[in-house]
């Protein structure tokens, strides 16, 4: 959950704004994909699910919408 909502707003975020505005925030998503490893809540298989699944359903949807 914490790699998803995080890759999720990140996707949107730079989606609308741009990388230029927001792209620090790929730094927060590593940060917490890392973080979660280390402190052994997850595997590396679980966070980057995660991460992939909420960058493709943003994905999916801002193009379903027509953003």
């Amino acid at each position: 959950m914490h790699a998803g909502v995080n890759a999720f707003l990140m996707v949107l975020l730079n989606n609308f704004y741009g990388w230029k505005i927001f792209g620090w925030l790929m730094v927060v998503l590593l940060l917490v994909l890392w973080s979660r490893v280390y402190l052994r809540k997850h595997t590396t298989t679980q966070v980057m699910a995660g991460a992939i699944i909420a960058f493709v359903l943003v994905e999916l949807g801002m193009r379903m919408v027509g953003i």
